[in-house]
């Protein structure tokens, strides 16, 4: 999360990339939750509203049920129509009409919430909150945990962080020359690691995708994450003066961009 060789800011670039994994992370997580898949979920909304069309579909949690959402459009109509389906048990939970003037107030507000993050992860601001500690402030399962993986004089730095909820702390690690990121959770157990790594090193389904995205442009090192247990490879593209951060699948698809930058 801080190791890219660009001109951005360590601290912007960490953010930026924890921003991509713990999305990509809770995605899949909701996802693995579902007893309902999309696709069942979707017909049963769509035999709500006959001849309609799904025009864009969401997995989320609301007051601690698990919902699919989806936005129908109908021919001949400006309104669409919201439906929410149990994840769970594939029941229609419900169902609400937007109008032209709600969508409009939707994207407004949508607008206004994207540029605030925008505007956050410039000034070096996040959802998350990280603060530098000292050794003496680590929990004391964390500090027999980072022995296995450190010696002292190798972390260079050490972080409490709040990652989509989880309390972890985090250490910047340099062994040999390479850098590296680790990150526990209060008890001791491991949470995420994270590193860079020869892009020969990624699997062969994601150097194709790297070959792909970064076609005409200049591609940074990869990183290899592994977070509690689910791996994924991040990477920043330039091109034409504009970066982008790409999360990558171990299976090559790309799971979340983000514009990161312009020089």
């Amino acid at each position: 999360m801080k190791l890219k060789n660009i001109s951005l800011s360590l601290l912007t670039l960490g953010l930026l990339a924890a921003l991509a994994v713990t999305t990509a992370l809770a995605k899949d997580k909701l996802e693995a939750k579902a007893k309902v898949s999309k696709a069942d979920a979707g017909k049963t909304a769509l035999a709500k509203v006959p001849g309609g069309k799904v025009e864009s579909s969401e997995l989320e949690e609301e007051n601690g049920k698990l919902i699919w959402s989806f936005d129908i459009a109908t021919k001949g109509s400006k309104d669409i129509t919201e439906i929410a389906v149990d994840a769970i048990t594939g029941e229609i939970v419900d169902v609400a009409i937007e109008t032209p003037a709600d969508q409009a107030k939707e994207k407004e507000a949508d607008d206004a919430e994207a540029k605030a993050k925008k505007d956050a992860t410039k000034s070096g601001e996040s959802d998350e909150a990280e603060v530098k500690i000292t050794m003496d402030k680590v929990p004391a399962a964390v500090q027999q945990a980072v022995k296995t993986h450190a010696t002292d004089a190798q972390i260079k730095g050490i972080e409490e962080s709040d990652v989509d909820g989880t309390k972890v702390i985090e250490f910047d690690i340099e062994k040999n020359g390479k850098a590296s990121e680790i990150a526990f959770r209060p008890d001791g157990k491991l949470f995420s690691t994270e590193e860079e790594v020869a892009l020969t090193d990624c699997p062969e389904a994601v150097q194709k995708t790297i070959a792909k995205i970064s076609k005409g442009a200049t591609a940074g090192k990869p990183e290899k994450v592994v977070q509690e247990g689910k791996t994924s490879y991040e990477i920043i593209i330039e091109k034409k003066g504009e970066k982008t951060e790409y999360t990558i699948s171990s299976k090559g698809k790309v799971t979340d961009k983000e514009e990161v930058g312009k020089e």
